[in-house]
């Protein structure tokens, strides 16, 4: 089981400086009606001068701060840790799930067979490269920076998956485009059929405004959607979901709320990893005294 939460890094919004050196402009320089432009802050224009390491990063609900990002993994027979990974806070929880995955493998040498994590995860990208391993994910997909769903085709097109074609309602073949876009394959009608076809006003097909062309798009996981949104629906799917809640996340909970997790106590990545291990190893510890 995986899953990731952000701390706050030992360094404050007043530490931020620009990458690059800003034009000063003076109040007299600024004779217009309207006040200069506020200053855009991310991690692109600033960094922190207190720890460089540290990104800006926020998760819903909560302010805009330094952050660092602690990726946890268990077994989820006994919860102890066997993974424990730092990264700076503006890092999504995809990124670096697989290369650890492999760490672990290489590591320990265990042979698993099952994977457990939130949506974040759920990248078509990662769901195809576990299966490829024989991995089995309990993990749902879902659209977001870490990988794009599967897009609703329009009312009235039909797939042919032996000759990868759209027929419409009206019988016009919408042909695949070579070019992938975002996982993301265009099928195009023939303009001529479009316009000539009686159906043209109702039709649900998006539309090229200069040429007139019609198309549907069509995600090349498709079929690895179909696959995981039924899987989801399974009641052993949904059981290991639940167990993931306070196994995995009850995990990170203790180590933010008693062993002062929630804060770095140290600057730079290297110190804060350190931080990290040392948590892990006290809950390991914990664990370990409870089994035997």
């Amino acid at each position: 089981m995986t899953d990731s939460t952000p701390i706050k890094a030992n360094a404050s919004l007043d530490s931020l400086v620009p990458l690059l050196p800003q034009k000063k402009v003076s109040i007299q320089q600024n004779t217009g009606l309207c006040p200069p432009p506020p200053r855009k802050i991310n991690n692109s224009t600033h960094i922190s001068k207190t720890d460089p390491d540290a990104r800006l990063a926020h998760k819903k609900g909560t302010a805009h701060t330094l952050k660092y990002k602690v990726h946890h993994s268990i077994d989820d027979y006994k919860r102890i840790i066997i993974d424990c990974y730092v990264t700076p806070g503006s890092v999504h929880e995809s990124q670096p799930y697989i290369e650890r995955l492999h760490h672990i493998l290489k590591t320990y040498n265990i042979l698993f067979k099952e994977v457990v994590a939130d949506r974040a995860y759920g990248s078509a990208e990662i769901l195809n490269q576990l299966i490829g391993e024989q991995i089995k994910p309990y993990i749902p997909w879902f659209s977001s920076r870490s990988g794009s769903a599967s897009p609703k085709v329009s009312e009235g097109f039909l797939y042919n998956a032996d000759r990868d074609v759209f027929r419409c309602v009206n019988q016009i073949t919408l042909f695949p485009s070579s070019h992938v876009d975002k996982g993301l394959k265009r099928y195009s009608a023939p303009t001529k059929e479009c316009r000539a076809c009686a159906k043209t006003k109702k039709c649900k097909a998006k539309i090229v405004k200069k040429s007139g062309k019609r198309y549907v798009l069509r995600s090349v996981f498709q079929e690895l959607y179909a696959r995981v949104t039924e899987n989801m629906k399974h009641p052993a799917f949904l059981k290991k979901l639940q167990e993931r809640m306070w196994k995995m996340e009850g995990i990170i909970a203790e180590a933010k709320t008693l062993h002062g997790l929630s804060q770095a106590k140290y600057r730079r990545l290297e110190k804060v990893q350190i931080q990290a291990l040392m948590t892990a190893i006290a809950l390991n510890i914990k664990r370990i005294q409870a089994i035997t």
